[in-house]
């Protein structure tokens, strides 16, 4: 066992928190059985040090193991439709074609196979350009499987970073507090098992933008966010994230109800219009100080301040403003003071 496992219950946040089973979450139900069974020898002992030492005893084995094994191949296989889902909806896989495609048979007696079952399948499901006929169907159907929630005040976003190294931060952070308290688009939700393993073209950008949308929309409490330079403009959290939820919080507040995002923070690395500063955090209304940027003239990616050039300011609605102003005392989010401390290590590069 590599990683503790998490709870998956949200009644379950002030209670110690499981943790990582080979990547998968461990239903909190399951966890409270496993406890009552297997105590902890005292409240020193941590939940992976627990696990370890039960993992060892013969009654688990005989009793649960193969519980948790089940759990592990529906997790498998949960990640298995998925894939299936984004490469029949045309996403390319980095290690081989777009799952759609046809196998010759070549067996004894084998003449008639690609008449009785190859032509009938290229009928029913392909069109007159070899493409799969329900991609959007198939888009839709992985896109509604995924699961947005993210802890209060604990949601993450990024653009202009490597991401992995963020995720794995992140899963640190996580591990050390002993609970999911920071969540993050490829650290703690469906996208950890298939970010890397498609080609960044349009279809599987087109999953990241939509769940990047749910993501937005499912935030709660304090948001963080950390970018390179400035917000890029055509990254998914300056063109998808944030307008989602700046967008809820006006709604919201139109109707006079409290905003479910209640602040916003958001660090930048390498300050395109702060050259003094290594890093910085911007919260609530600072965020309109931050540039958004797009590259400079010959520059293939954003990589510094000489890469980029500044292309506007972000529009954030009066109402928000107003909202942002009552909270004149709201200091940088946790997640912020974190990834301040870390950022060095999110960059691209060894």
């Amino acid at each position: 066992m590599n990683e503790i496992f998490k709870v998956n219950d949200e009644k379950a946040t002030s209670m110690s928190n499981p943790h990582y089973l080979h990547g998968s979450r461990i239903p909190f139900p399951m966890y409270l059985t496993l406890l009552n069974a297997f105590p902890k020898l005292n409240t020193a002992e941590t939940d992976r040090q627990w696990l370890r030492r039960i993992s060892q005893n013969r009654m688990f084995h005989r009793r649960y193991a193969q519980e948790l094994a089940k759990h592990r191949f529906n997790v498998e296989l949960r990640k298995a439709v998925h894939m299936r889902w984004l490469m029949l909806a045309g996403a390319q896989r980095k290690d081989r074609a777009p799952g759609h495609h046809l196998v010759n048979v070549r067996t004894p007696g084998s003449q008639n196979v690609k008449q009785t079952v190859a032509t009938r399948y290229e009928r029913e499901f392909l069109n007159n350009h070899g493409d799969f006929r329900f991609a959007d169907e198939a888009l839709d159907l992985v896109v509604a499987e995924f699961d947005p929630s993210t802890p209060n005040n604990g949601s993450i976003f990024w653009n202009g970073i490597d991401e992995c190294k963020l995720a794995k931060l992140v899963d640190q952070w996580n591990t050390r507090m002993g609970a999911e308290i920071y969540g993050q688009l490829e650290a703690t939700t469906l996208v950890r098992y298939l970010n890397g393993r498609y080609e960044w073209e349009p279809n599987f950008a087109n999953y990241i933008t939509r769940t990047s949308a749910a993501l937005g929309k499912a935030a709660r409490g304090h948001v963080t966010s950390v970018v390179r330079c400035g917000m890029r403009d055509t990254s998914v959290f300056t063109t998808t994230e944030l307008p989602a939820m700046l967008e809820r919080m006006k709604n919201q507040l139109r109707a006079k109800a409290t905003p479910e995002v209640t602040d916003i923070s958001i660090v930048v690395i390498e300050p395109k219009t702060f050259e003094e500063r290594p890093v910085k955090v911007f919260t609530n209304n600072e965020i309109t100080m931050i540039p958004i940027i797009s590259r400079a003239p010959g520059s293939q990616f954003i990589n510094g301040r000489s890469d980029c050039v500044v292309k506007g300011r972000l529009d954030v609605d009066p109402r928000v403003r107003e909202h942002f102003t009552s909270r004149q005392d709201t200091k940088p989010s946790s997640a912020a003071v974190k990834i301040m401390n870390d950022f060095k290590n999110m960059l691209h590069g060894p």
